[in-house]
């Protein structure tokens, strides 16, 4: 709910280097109640994601790993 941006149609999830992050089911589900479609993961592709993404789209991305 904090990176939500009302009105955005998707969500990009950088999951880490390996792609081990995974996303809630409590945070799944709002996405899905506020009909944002959600595309994880690694991190790399996630920035190659996030640099192409057109629409209203917000990211997020795990940089530790």
């Amino acid at each position: 709910r904090h990176i939500f941006d009302e009105g955005a149609e998707s969500l990009i999830v950088g999951a880490g280097q390996h792609g081990l992050l995974e996303l809630s089911d409590e945070a799944a589900g709002f996405f899905l109640s506020q009909e944002c479609v959600v595309r994880i993961m690694t991190t790399p592709e996630a920035i190659a994601a996030w640099n192409q993404a057109a629409g209203k789209t917000i990211a997020m991305f795990h940089v530790t790993c």
